[in-house]
């Protein structure tokens, strides 16, 4: 009896270790690594993970991913995060795919990133959604189809994915992939804006603006313009300037107008350096200033891919040549050729 009551004490006290220091259950693994006690969940996976449990093998092969109470190694990730997508867990496969799309522990081959995008998708895994679309619309592993790049996006977007949503209206805008309809875009734009795509912000702002699949409307367009401009999104920054140039949506302000527009200006936006050579040749929002206009004229004829923009520019630069000193024409060229776009 002795005997037996010794036995039984010594598994009550194994088994009271193991749960404190080794997470006897794969919940105390997660609530160790929860805590960033890394070391203890590692553990506690590793044990799990052995004896075959395959959401154990998933969070083994993250440890070992993102370097969390162990090396880095991206090795042992992918055989970890193999094991649980051969057994479909789609976090997994989700996570293998990525593995492969970007050469970490294996070679980069895109086409099996595709197959375990695929795999993980059809199961909904929402972001394996999005990267399928992804592929599918930058020809990555297969052939370029819109089609089906738009059929992944519409079901990540369903889900709520700010990119896919964003994306998806892009094509319903452009027509790839999808009918052209202004309404699905403002409609799909309007969901990725609500959750701070400031690209989405812009388009949305934009349409408002131009009344394309919603009816025009200023103060709308002015509400996601600005949330794009103070972003730093560029032609945001532009559009933001215009409408304080016009007054639309928002009482009419050069020098405001002026500050949006050099924002755009400065990164390189052609159209942006054109109409401010315009203001400082006229002087809106600032004294007038003739070698700062030229400049400014001078990069836009050079660098802008619309022929309009470019012959403005041109003649804007040309007009302003006439009116200055020689030395003054030197010194602008000068600013121009030393100008670099700031990021």
């Amino acid at each position: 009896m002795k005997r037996i009551l010794g036995v039984l004490a010594l598994c009550i006290a194994m088994g009271s270790f193991g749960a404190t220091a080794w997470g006897q259950s794969l919940k105390e693994a997660l609530d160790a690594s929860s805590r960033g006690d890394y070391k203890s969940a590692l553990r506690g996976f590793e044990i799990h993970a052995k004896k075959g449990d395959v959401d154990a093998q998933f969070f083994l092969g993250h440890m070992y991913e993102e370097g969390k109470g162990v090396p880095k190694n991206y090795a042992k990730a992918v055989k970890w995060y193999l094991m649980a997508a051969e057994h479909g867990n789609d976090r997994a496969q989700f996570k293998l795919g990525m593995m492969y799309y970007f050469g970490r522990g294996v070679l980069q081959e895109y086409v099996r990133a595709l197959n375990w995008f695929r795999i993980a998708a059809i199961q909904g895994h929402i972001n394996a959604q999005w990267m399928l679309g992804d592929m599918y619309y930058e020809g990555q592993g297969v052939q370029k189809n819109y089609v089906e790049a738009a059929k992944w996006y519409h079901e990540a977007a369903k889900q709520g994915h700010e990119f896919s949503q964003y994306r998806l209206g892009k094509m319903y805008y452009d027509g790839r992939g999808v009918s052209k309809s202004y309404i699905e875009a403002a409609k799909w734009y309007h969901k990725a804006a609500k959750q701070g795509n400031s690209s989405a912000q812009f388009y949305i702002g934009f349409m408002c603006y131009y009344g394309q699949g919603v009816p025009k409307n200023y103060i709308k367009a002015l509400k996601w313009i600005r949330k794009a401009a103070q972003k730093g999104l560029t032609g945001a920054q532009f559009y933001l300037g215009v409408m304080h140039y016009y007054g639309r949506g928002v009482t009419k302000d050069y020098a405001k107008a002026l500050k949006w527009i050099r924002k755009a200006a400065e990164k390189g936006y052609a159209t942006a350096q054109n109409s401010l050579g315009v203001m400082l040749y006229k002087g809106q929002g600032m004294p007038k200033d003739y070698v700062e206009a030229y400049k400014w004229s001078s990069l836009a004829a050079a660098f802008s891919r619309e022929d309009t923009v470019r012959e403005t520019a041109a003649i804007q630069r040309d007009l302003l040549e006439k009116q200055m000193t020689p030395e003054q024409v030197d010194e602008a060229q000068r600013q121009a050729s030393e100008w670099r776009p700031k990021k």
